[in-house]
């Protein structure tokens, strides 16, 4: 009879601490009257695989990395959220090591890097002409996800305009 005590309040405990670990993900909200006031910021909060990072309408000149991160990352949409490039020389890079073993400088308004699954929806990317070659709006490197509902404009490199090898996904 013991026993099956122990095995029962065993399994409760095992059943709970199960249903916790998928408890936790949160909404996390960035706006003047949000959690937070920048993005990155809410990206550092996000502790919990599946948290929801709900970003209000507005214009937020900063540059994102999400780094071995699971998480959504909402904006009000298309023209009301819009993420917008740093000046070049406030702006921090990555590197990734390629399939061909070779080494690659990333320069991103949003960068997200695996493992982790992240989906991005609702948000305009504006890379404000700004360069340089090889500038992207949103880079994926070694992570699932989506994007969805965003649109990617004016990443250009103005120092030779139509000759750019720039990418905007």
């Amino acid at each position: 009879m013991s026993t099956r005590i122990i095995t029962i309040c065993a399994l409760c405990v095992l059943m709970l601490g199960l249903g916790a670990a998928t408890a936790f993900a949160v909404t996390i909200t960035v706006g003047p009257s949000g959690n937070y006031a920048t993005i990155q910021e809410a990206v550092d909060a996000a502790a919990s695989s599946g948290d929801l990072i709900q970003v209000a309408a507005g214009t937020y000149r900063e540059q994102v990395k999400i780094d071995g991160k699971s998480l959504d990352l909402d904006g009000a949409g298309i023209g009301s959220t819009i993420v917008e490039a740093v000046d070049t020389g406030s702006r921090t890079t990555y590197s990734i090591t390629q399939w061909t073993s070779s080494v690659r400088t990333i320069d991103a308004c949003i960068g997200v890097v695996g493992p982790g699954t992240v989906n991005i929806s609702g948000l305009t990317v504006d890379g404000r002409d700004l360069g340089p070659d090889n500038f992207y709006g949103i880079h994926f490197f070694d992570v699932s996800g989506s994007v969805t509902d965003c649109r990617i404009e004016d990443i250009v490199y103005p120092a030779s305009p139509g000759a750019q090898r720039v990418v905007s996904l």
